[in-house]
């Protein structure tokens, strides 16, 4: 007999916004329509963006963006 069990993880609210905060940050460097998308739905979300503290950012054509927030943490949005 075998038994197939499913545990799903829903992140908390404040975890949704962290990550939300540093994906909006560096794609709000970035031309892209989706881009302006991430930052409506931060703003919805009641996230603050700081976008003076991301450095080093780059378009990777096809691929997404990349920069690093206060110098330390990298941050690579990419679709799909």
């Amino acid at each position: 007999m075998y038994v197939c069990m499913y545990i799903y993880i829903y992140p908390s609210l404040a975890q949704v916004r962290a990550v939300l905060r540093r994906a909006a940050a560096v794609e709000a460097l970035s031309p892209h329509p989706i881009a302006a998308a991430f930052i409506e739905h931060a703003d919805a979300m009641g996230v603050d963006l700081d976008r003076s503290n991301v450095d080093g950012f780059r378009v990777l054509e096809g691929e997404g963006v990349l920069g690093a927030l206060d110098s330390r943490v990298r941050v690579r949005v990419h679709p799909g």
